[in-house]
């Protein structure tokens, strides 16, 4: 099921759910095609003044006024991306990192190709089916070791989501009754006890029996608090966004802010998006120490996802932004880094990044593309992009406090590579 990020304004899911289709009609006709005509013959160029000679206007979002760039802008590029800052193998950074092959079986005997959460020791899934006649289950995998356990029972019919965990609970999403999506809730598992239950029930428009619409914003746990949000309404054509705290030792949920989205974890405090007075952007806060501080205001609500760094700095993703004409089919990537903003890259057709996460001083790309390609990260303090030496896959990509994970799969196995992130610094 593809992940969707839940805006404010309606049009705005609108077109995001439009570019998902046509990436997924992308994905029938390339996978249907010769085996040619794969993007391994696509090759990278590290040359950083192939383009500076040229001052010609290339990409003009003047829409947004978000990324307007110039050839003199490109440091690199290939066949998808625009690369706006210098470029390197991982053999110029002399980067070391191991590699794992996962072909670890479910309870069922089915080989578990994938992960969405890691933490330094475990990969974790969810494996399910609402039309199976059969129950799914959330597990994780020790890495080093290749071995399974299994830790929750998904009811026949109902479907898992996305997990986060801590070294106390475990909080996923749920789907019921066979809904895509639909009716969900979200449930919370307790490690020591081996006890889950569900804490919250997605709210439900009166009017179709079912959710507002996808939202697949992450939690956040924070201690025993557990922060989400939730689409309670429309109002004035625009979605009604709540955030919300869950305390697992008492069981009280709070409302945190209204028209409030997306939270997210930095240091000892809590960041979440809010609707800005303009009704249009939206601005970054920060709740610490029971205060709530400004860090960033409009943003334009276009950004399909947002990370924040433990250092405070913050990689916006713009998921739909104009080409001057009349189809938006570019994207692009933004970090705020000590006070000040600066592009990072920009990609073109329905090409996008998916996820751009960071721990604050390394950033780590999933492209939404079914062209094979390398791993691919950014140093924040070195100020460059850095191209895995590796074969090309599909990667997707996680994080956890002392490693960054790139992830492809096979039929038979999935191959994790881990670098430890102080090889980064």
């Amino acid at each position: 099921m593809k992940k969707l990020r839940c805006n404010f304004n309606t049009e705005t899911l609108m077109k995001e759910i439009l570019c998902t289709v046509i990436s997924v009609c992308m994905l029938f006709i390339i996978c249907s095609c010769d085996k040619q005509n794969d993007l391994d013959t696509c090759s990278s160029t590290y040359n950083q003044n192939v383009l500076q000679n040229s001052q010609e206007q290339l990409l003009d979002f003047s829409e947004n006024n978000y990324l307007s760039i110039t050839k003199s802008n490109i440091f690199a590029q290939d066949q998808n991306i625009y690369y706006l800052k210098e470029k390197v193998s991982s053999q110029n950074c002399k980067i070391e990192f191991d590699t794992f092959k996962i072909d670890a079986c479910d309870s069922c005997g089915n080989k578990i190709l994938y992960f969405t959460y890691m933490d330094d020791k475990y990969g974790y899934y969810c494996r399910s089916d609402e039309e199976a006649n059969t129950t799914g289950e959330i597990g994780r995998v020790d890495i080093e070791n290749n071995t399974y356990e299994k830790l929750i029972e998904i009811p026949v019919g109902n479907q898992s989501g996305p997990i986060v965990a801590s070294k106390d609970y475990l909080v996923w999403e749920e789907s019921l009754n066979k809904s895509n999506w639909g009716i969900t809730r979200l449930n919370i598992y307790n490690i020591k006890k081996k006890t889950n239950e569900t804490f919250y029930n997605h709210t439900i428009n009166v009017n179709t029996g079912r959710c507002y619409a996808w939202n697949w914003s992450d939690c956040v746990i924070d201690g025993d608090l557990i922060y989400f949000d939730d689409i309670v309404g429309i109002k004035d054509e625009m979605y009604q966004v709540n955030l919300y705290s869950y305390n697992a030792k008492t069981g009280k949920i709070n409302l945190v802010k209204e028209m409030a989205k997306r939270p997210m974890k930095i240091g000892d405090g809590i960041i979440w998006q809010e609707l800005n007075k303009d009704k249009v952007n939206t601005d970054i806060c920060l709740y610490k120490n029971k205060k709530v501080s400004n860090v960033l205001s409009f943003i334009n609500n276009s950004c399909r996802a947002i990370s924040v760094g433990q250092n405070g700095s913050i990689v916006i993703i713009n998921g739909l932004i104009s080409d001057g004409g009349d189809s938006i089919n570019c994207a692009g990537v933004q970090i705020y880094n000590n006070n000040k903003l600066s592009q990072l890259l920009v990609t073109k057709d329905c090409v996008y990044v998916e996820t751009a996460i960071t721990d604050g001083n390394i950033i780590l790309f999933t492209l939404n593309t079914v062209y094979k390609h390398k791993p691919l990260m950014f140093d924040i303090k070195g100020n460059k992009f850095i191209e895995l030496e590796c074969e090309k896959s599909m990667y997707s990509s996680l994080i956890s406090n002392s490693y960054v994970y790139f992830l492809s799969n096979s039929q038979d196995e999935m191959k994790i590579i881990r670098i430890e992130l102080s090889h980064n610094n």
